[in-house]
Protein backbone atom coordinates (compact mmCIF):
# COMPACT_ATOMS: atom_id res chain seq x y z
CA UNK A 1 0.00 0.00 0.00
CA UNK A 2 1.38 3.71 -0.49
CA UNK A 3 1.31 5.87 2.40
CA UNK A 4 2.77 8.98 0.83
CA UNK A 5 1.27 11.81 1.05
CA UNK A 6 1.15 14.70 -1.54
CA UNK A 7 1.70 18.59 -1.05
CA UNK A 8 -0.40 20.84 -2.95
CA UNK A 9 -0.17 24.34 -2.97
CA UNK A 10 -2.94 27.12 -2.94
CA UNK A 11 -2.21 30.65 -3.11
CA UNK A 12 -3.84 33.34 -1.29
CA UNK A 13 -5.07 36.71 -2.22
CA UNK A 14 -1.97 39.40 -2.56
CA UNK A 15 -1.08 41.15 0.07
CA UNK A 16 0.23 44.70 -0.34
CA UNK A 17 2.40 46.88 1.87
CA UNK A 18 3.02 50.95 1.28
CA UNK A 19 6.36 51.94 3.00
CA UNK A 20 6.71 56.04 3.14
CA UNK A 21 9.69 57.32 3.04
CA UNK A 22 11.24 61.15 3.74
CA UNK A 23 14.59 61.17 2.62
CA UNK A 24 17.46 64.06 1.81
CA UNK A 25 19.53 63.58 -1.29
CA UNK A 26 18.80 59.86 -0.64
CA UNK A 27 19.43 59.93 2.95
CA UNK A 28 16.47 58.60 5.07
CA UNK A 29 14.67 61.37 7.49
CA UNK A 30 12.50 58.91 8.64
CA UNK A 31 9.58 56.54 7.32
CA UNK A 32 6.17 55.37 7.55
CA UNK A 33 5.20 51.86 7.96
CA UNK A 34 1.29 52.10 8.60
CA UNK A 35 0.38 50.63 5.62
CA UNK A 36 2.69 47.39 6.16
CA UNK A 37 1.68 44.07 7.51
CA UNK A 38 3.00 44.29 11.45
CA UNK A 39 5.29 41.03 10.42
CA UNK A 40 6.90 43.30 7.68
CA UNK A 41 6.82 46.51 10.10
CA UNK A 42 8.20 44.16 13.07
CA UNK A 43 11.50 43.02 10.40
CA UNK A 44 12.15 46.33 9.40
CA UNK A 45 12.09 47.82 13.11
CA UNK A 46 14.94 45.22 13.73
CA UNK A 47 17.35 45.17 10.45
CA UNK A 48 17.08 48.98 11.48
CA UNK A 49 17.99 48.66 14.71
CA UNK A 50 20.47 46.19 14.18
CA UNK A 51 22.43 48.64 11.71
CA UNK A 52 21.67 51.50 13.79
CA UNK A 53 23.88 49.72 16.50
CA UNK A 54 26.56 49.04 14.16
CA UNK A 55 27.02 51.94 12.89
CA UNK A 56 26.28 53.93 16.32
CA UNK A 57 25.76 57.09 14.94
CA UNK A 58 22.02 57.16 13.82
CA UNK A 59 19.44 58.58 16.24
CA UNK A 60 15.72 57.46 15.85
CA UNK A 61 12.75 57.62 17.64
CA UNK A 62 9.58 55.19 17.01
CA UNK A 63 5.77 56.68 16.98
CA UNK A 64 4.10 53.26 16.32
CA UNK A 65 4.75 52.33 12.77
CA UNK A 66 6.35 56.22 11.95
CA UNK A 67 10.03 56.87 12.20
CA UNK A 68 12.21 59.88 12.44
CA UNK A 69 15.66 59.64 11.97
CA UNK A 70 18.73 62.21 12.70
CA UNK A 71 22.22 61.67 12.30
CA UNK A 72 23.50 64.00 15.60
CA UNK A 73 26.94 64.08 13.91
CA UNK A 74 25.93 66.00 10.78
CA UNK A 75 23.49 68.48 11.94
CA UNK A 76 22.91 71.58 10.53
CA UNK A 77 23.11 74.06 13.85
CA UNK A 78 21.27 76.64 12.09
CA UNK A 79 18.23 74.64 10.39
CA UNK A 80 17.23 71.55 12.58
CA UNK A 81 15.02 70.53 9.56
CA UNK A 82 18.60 69.52 7.02
CA UNK A 83 19.72 66.64 8.35
CA UNK A 84 22.00 63.79 7.09
CA UNK A 85 21.73 60.35 7.57
CA UNK A 86 23.97 57.53 7.24
CA UNK A 87 21.20 54.89 6.73
CA UNK A 88 20.23 55.33 2.69
CA UNK A 89 16.71 54.46 1.75
CA UNK A 90 18.27 51.44 -0.47
CA UNK A 91 18.85 50.00 2.90
CA UNK A 92 15.31 49.72 3.44
CA UNK A 93 14.12 48.80 -0.01
CA UNK A 94 17.02 45.94 0.39
CA UNK A 95 15.32 44.54 3.55
CA UNK A 96 11.81 44.45 2.00
CA UNK A 97 12.76 42.51 -0.95
CA UNK A 98 14.66 40.24 0.70
CA UNK A 99 11.92 39.17 2.71
CA UNK A 100 10.17 37.89 -0.18
CA UNK A 101 8.27 41.48 -1.46
CA UNK A 102 8.35 42.51 -4.64
CA UNK A 103 8.40 46.71 -5.16
CA UNK A 104 4.96 47.26 -7.90
CA UNK A 105 5.05 51.07 -7.77
CA UNK A 106 6.55 54.14 -6.91
CA UNK A 107 5.60 57.72 -6.53
CA UNK A 108 7.58 60.58 -5.53
CA UNK A 109 6.63 64.05 -4.25
CA UNK A 110 9.27 66.96 -3.30
CA UNK A 111 8.80 69.98 -1.07
CA UNK A 112 10.76 72.78 -2.38
CA UNK A 113 11.24 74.27 0.60
CA UNK A 114 12.89 72.24 2.40
CA UNK A 115 14.39 69.72 -0.17
CA UNK A 116 12.87 66.88 1.00
CA UNK A 117 11.80 64.11 -1.31
CA UNK A 118 8.26 61.96 -0.13
CA UNK A 119 8.74 58.35 -1.90
CA UNK A 120 5.82 56.49 -1.23
CA UNK A 121 6.29 52.82 -2.12
CA UNK A 122 4.06 49.80 -3.06
CA UNK A 123 5.21 46.22 -2.11
CA UNK A 124 3.26 43.16 -3.01
CA UNK A 125 3.80 39.60 -1.75
CA UNK A 126 1.63 36.19 -2.94
CA UNK A 127 1.31 34.22 -0.14
CA UNK A 128 1.77 30.59 -0.21
CA UNK A 129 -0.47 27.83 1.55
CA UNK A 130 0.47 23.91 1.59
CA UNK A 131 -2.19 21.64 2.62
CA UNK A 132 -0.99 17.70 2.26
CA UNK A 133 -3.54 15.54 1.12
CA UNK A 134 -3.59 11.97 0.69
CA UNK A 135 -1.94 10.37 -2.70
CA UNK A 136 -5.18 10.03 -4.73
CA UNK A 137 -4.06 5.61 -4.98
CA UNK A 138 -5.01 5.44 -1.49
CA UNK A 139 -8.38 7.75 -1.53
CA UNK A 140 -9.59 5.30 -4.53
CA UNK A 141 -8.35 2.07 -2.20
CA UNK A 142 -5.71 0.78 -5.03
CA UNK A 143 -3.11 -1.39 -3.65
CA UNK A 144 -0.94 -2.35 -6.38
CA UNK A 145 -1.56 -3.09 -10.41
CA UNK A 146 -4.38 -3.91 -12.09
Amino acid sequence: MNNSAVEKVAYSPIESAVVKVTNYSGKMRGFNLDGAPKELQDHIKAMFQHLTQQKDIVEHSWNGAVCNVTDPRNRDRHDPLVTFVGVHVNNLLNWILASGWTLTHVTSASENETYLIMDTYVFQKQLCLSKKVQDMSILHGRTGSI
